[in-house]
């Protein structure tokens, strides 16, 4: 046995079985045992209370490396300071600064790319009310099913048919004419195309 655990010739008694079971121990307190699914490659012992064992030089010398080698490894380069008792902790900051900009990047890629993942699965299943294309059939079941074009200024409000993505035909629900006298409202027309997509230049119905 060799590391930071006390030897068991010098009275160090197992604290865990090889299954990761704790023993139980008499006389062994505040001796913290990892869960079973923790593996080592070594016995785990601690010290029990009665004086019958000891720590030997080795151990303190592994525990002191097991330190160092922790401040060492989020801080490559130092200093240690020998008589601060705040170096885990400054190892700790160093590591922080240098790497806190890399994984908030790496954790916001990851974010958006969720994002944009989600919003790519669920694009075929809404409309999008900016504007969209449909693919199906529009079907409105419902009492008094209604379509509503609100056509601003002096816009019209048009109805389009298209075939193999030519214009054929087209209806202005009130085109750009002004509003005469009378209140009779605005014009209604119904144009066709000519072959190129190009509407007549007088309406069918006015």
């Amino acid at each position: 046995m060799s590391g930071i655990f006390p030897e068991t010739v010098a009275g160090g008694l197992p604290i865990r079985n090889p299954d990761g079971s704790p023993t139980n121990p008499a006389d062994v307190h505040n001796a913290y045992v990892p869960a079973p699914g923790y593996v080592s490659d070594c016995e785990l012992t601690a010290l029990p209370t009665d004086c019958t064992a000891r720590i030997e030089a080795r151990q303190i010398n592994a525990i002191v490396s097991e330190v160092l080698s922790f401040a060492e490894c989020p801080d490559a380069v130092g200093p240690w300071k020998c008589n601060l008792p705040t170096k885990l902790c400054t190892s700790f900051n160093v590591w922080e600064t240098n790497y806190t900009v890399e994984i908030k990047a790496y954790v916001d890629a990851s974010i958006a790319a969720a994002v944009a993942a989600a919003e790519a699965a669920d694009e075929g299943k809404f409309v999008n009310t900016a504007g969209d294309t449909m693919t199906g059939d529009l079907a409105m079941t419902k009492t008094s099913p209604r379509i509503n074009l609100d056509a601003f200024g002096t816009t019209d409000a048009v109805i389009a048919s298209k075939h193999d993505s030519v214009l054929r035909w087209q209806m202005k629900l009130g085109d750009t004419t002004a509003e005469g006298s009378g209140g009779i409202g605005f014009d209604f027309a119904l144009f066709a195309a000519d072959n190129g997509g190009t509407p007549a230049a007088t309406p069918i119905l006015r």
